[in-house]
């Protein structure tokens, strides 16, 4: 699936959907918050009523947060952003504070979408200060390609005084074949000029494998009138599976007029190929060098679900790594985050302490997808299960070269598949590279009806 996100996309947050089982000492939290918590925050998402093409459980309802320490700020740490193509969110609004039997709101999204689902407007809002009504504030405006994905973004701040929406930073995209970011240029609004004035530049190397592997941001000097590097991520996969082990951030020294490393992790991979243990450093030119700082040891449980996060920090005094807090996540039968703890160790024991907090995750029934344009239409799917090929066959007169077909796997990501006519009402894909198990194959018609069948795979 694709994603759209607005240039502060780092205060999200992504829920990972999985199972697990928490430890026994968890249960030190209060019971699940009511409405009536007064450090408690709801976040609603609603989807668009004509748009249900999904499949599965439907998108994250609302969640509920509740902190030890009332003055942590919920909004750096837990907004959720999500759009997609194939799932229309219409909204995302915040309630903070749940005062005389009502939720307050706080801020909200409203998304709009183009004809083929692509997210081409976000506009963000906050709740004025007189309670009354919703206030513009910032508004995304996206231009996308075939797939939905962006290729040009305004930012735009509303300004009062004229009623309107001013020009504050473009954002430009060149992506490659496989819709990934190439390259990224940014430019902010020069109200004296009246001109848009370069302002950052961003490159990025893949693998083969198709994972971001470099990125360099330059700065516009406008004095000097060049580009100026100023920093570099470097993501190592030196694994022969092509999995990443290692990332290290680089900052420009002009003085050597090279790059000078600032910080690395480094990953010890489980035989999922996951990271099962992680170790910070950071440099310090001279003597010293690399140092260690802090390290986290991960756990998950059968179903490849992460279900906990023990993170240690450097202690000077006993020249060791002490606990610092641990990160426990809970998942519903659906795979789906319902609890996510933070305990903090006091010194003896995991207990809930300052800046600790847990979080709850809603979510609604799934919905039914409709299967057929009409009860005369009829698809027929064969050999099921698949083993190296799969063959789409329509029974009536029906031109099945303009239909879409798109494949995803249980957890909802899409898989390419490869796709060719043998005929007007016969296709046919190669399935032979996939890892056996379950897929769900779409066929989107040239009127938007979504065919929707569960594709077993077995070699």
């Amino acid at each position: 699936m694709k994603h759209l996100l607005p240039i502060h996309a780092e205060m999200m947050i992504a829920i990972c959907f999985c199972f697990i089982s928490v430890p026994s000492f968890a249960q030190q939290w209060p019971a699940m918050p009511d409405l009536h918590d007064a450090n408690a925050f709801r976040l609603e998402h609603k989807k668009a009523p004509d748009r249900q093409n999904t499949f599965g459980p439907r998108m994250l309802a609302y969640t509920w947060y509740s902190a030890k320490d009332s003055a942590l700020s919920p909004i750096d740490s837990s907004r959720i952003e999500y759009t997609s193509k194939y799932t229309t969110q219409v909204q995302s609004l915040l309630h903070f504070r749940f005062q005389e039997g009502n939720w307050h709101p706080y801020d909200r999204y409203l998304y709009f979408y183009d004809a083929q689902g692509g997210n081409i407007q976000t506009d963000y809002q906050f709740w004025s200060k007189n309670g009354d009504s919703f206030q513009n504030f910032i508004r995304y405006n996206y231009s996308v390609n075939s797939n939905g994905v962006a290729t040009d973004l305004l930012y735009q701040i509303w300004d009062n005084a004229s009623s309107s929406y001013l020009n504050g930073i473009f954002e430009h995209y060149d992506l490659n074949a496989r819709d990934q970011r190439m390259s990224r240029l940014q430019r902010f609004w020069d109200k004296n000029t009246q001109a848009w004035n370069d302002y950052l530049q961003e490159t990025n190397t893949y693998s083969n494998y198709g994972q971001l592997q470099e990125q360099v941001l330059q700065y516009w000097n406008s004095t000097l009138s060049l580009w100026e590097f100023k920093k570099r991520y470097v993501w190592s996969f030196s694994n022969p599976t092509g999995h990443q082990d290692a990332d290290t951030t680089y900052e420009w020294e002009n003085f050597h007029h090279s790059w000078m490393p600032n910080e690395c992790h480094n990953y010890t991979l489980n035989h999922a190929h996951q990271p099962s243990f992680e170790v910070r450093e950071l440099f310090l030119p001279g003597v010293v060098g690399w140092y260690s700082v802090s390290q986290t040891s991960s756990k998950y449980n059968p179903s490849g679900s992460l279900s906990s996060e023990l993170l240690q920090t450097w202690d000077s005094s006993s020249m060791s790594f002490v606990n610092n807090s641990n990160t426990l996540h809970s998942y519903n039968k659906s795979g789906q985050q319902i609890v996510n703890s933070t305990m903090k160790w006091n010194g003896t024991a995991w207990a809930v302490g300052d800046n600790a907090n847990q979080s709850y995750f809603y979510y609604e029934p799934a919905l039914e997808i409709p299967t057929s344009e009409s009860t005369t239409l009829e698809i027929i799917l064969s050999p099921l299960p698949a083993n190296t090929s799969l063959q789409l066959r329509v029974g009536k007169e029906t031109d099945l070269k303009s239909f879409r077909i798109f494949l995803f796997d249980m957890q909802g990501r899409e898989i390419e598949l490869p796709v060719r006519s043998v005929s007007q009402s016969l296709l046919s894909a190669s399935v032979e590279n996939l890892p056996e198990g379950m897929y769900l194959l779409q066929a989107k018609s040239p009127s938007g009806t979504i065919f929707t069948w569960k594709l077993p795979v077995k070699h």
